[in-house]
């Protein structure tokens, strides 16, 4: 008895130790589930999945997996599980491991601001068919530029005909700057308040001249002359529209004359126009001709080109003083 028992327990180490060489065991643990794969040659991860039969999502996690063989014989399986977040109005579905809210909203690439709210809180284990609900409370800043409009001004031009109205300077918008803070909640707009606010640059006022002037009752002469219009615009000049021949600055008022029939410095009164001086030259201004100065373009073009009377009146004007008018 003895004898068969010694043979038996040889027989048992035997086969044991024919299986430790020869046979490959290998246990997979899938959640509660555990199951045995035996093989009588090396498998890598997937062929021992395979041979057990296991089916795994793209995003299920499997260990140890290294370079496809195994330096341990335990598998284990972290199933993926399905999750719906809900943030700012719309649904985001995803497949995950991680274990809790946090993680999962990490994992999705949510980025929480301090006063957002998440339900379950960021440390609730995640359960399957999870719903989690973010509420975002998010402030942007802008920055708006609102157009001031300019007013329209007209003012009285003493040297300027009675009657007559002409632009003195074009009006420009200004630009008022606000600074406002947009208020989002669950993405919707909730509030716009303005925190500051700003001209950064003024409104310019466009200016009309109105004219009282009359004919003047005493006078040296008259002269009848061709009178064309100019305005501050080099096409129209022979250089610099702002600079005459007498180095006054171009202004209403200023008549370019030929100089051999009108001396520079000649006070006159020019039908239609107004008071004026002689104070400037053309290389086209030649003989009985005038040239009188308007600051808008559109109001040279009105002017085109007519006959009228001008009245030389005493005096003259001092260069290189400035107009004043």
């Amino acid at each position: 008895m003895k004898k068969a028992a010694k043979i038996s327990i040889a027989s048992i180490l035997l086969l044991f130790a024919i299986f430790i060489l020869f046979f490959h065991s290998y246990t997979i643990v899938d959640g509660k589930e555990i199951h045995q794969v035996i093989s009588m040659k090396s498998l890598s991860v997937e062929q021992v999945l395979k041979k057990a039969g296991i089916k795994l999502d793209s995003k299920d996690v499997v260990k140890p997996f290294e370079g496809g063989k195994f330096k341990v014989n335990v598998i284990k399986i972290i199933r993926s599980r399905p999750v719906e977040i809900d943030i700012d109005g719309k649904k985001i579905y995803l497949r995950t491991t991680m274990q809790t809210v946090g993680d999962v909203l990490k994992e999705a690439g949510i980025k929480l601001g301090e006063k957002d709210k998440v339900l379950p809180n960021l440390k609730s284990k995640i359960r399957n068919d999870e719903k989690i609900t973010v509420s975002t409370y998010r402030t942007k800043t802008t920055i708006v530029k609102i157009p001031i409009p300019y007013k329209t001004v007209y003012e009285v031009n003493p040297r300027l005909q009675k009657g007559k109205v002409i632009k003195f300077r074009d009006g420009k918008d200004g630009i008022l700057e606000k600074k406002i803070i947009i208020t989002y909640v669950n993405g919707k707009e909730v509030s716009k308040n303005t925190v500051s606010e700003k001209v950064v640059s003024p409104a310019v006022s466009a200016v009309y001249m109105s004219g009282n002037a009359r004919a003047p009752e005493k006078y040296i002469k008259k002269l009848r002359v061709v009178a064309t219009a100019y305005s501050p615009r080099v096409i129209e000049t022979d250089g610099n529209p702002w600079r005459t021949a007498t180095g006054m600055r171009s202004a209403f008022g200023i008549v370019a004359v030929d100089p051999k029939l009108i001396p520079l410095g000649t006070l006159m009164y020019v039908e239609g126009y107004g008071y004026a001086v002689a104070g400037d030259t053309g290389s086209a201004i030649k003989g009985n001709r005038i040239d009188v100065f308007f600051y808008s373009t559109d109001d040279a073009y009105r002017w085109g080109r007519r006959t009228v009377t001008i009245y030389i009146l005493p005096g003259r004007w001092n260069f290189p003083n400035k107009l004043s008018y």
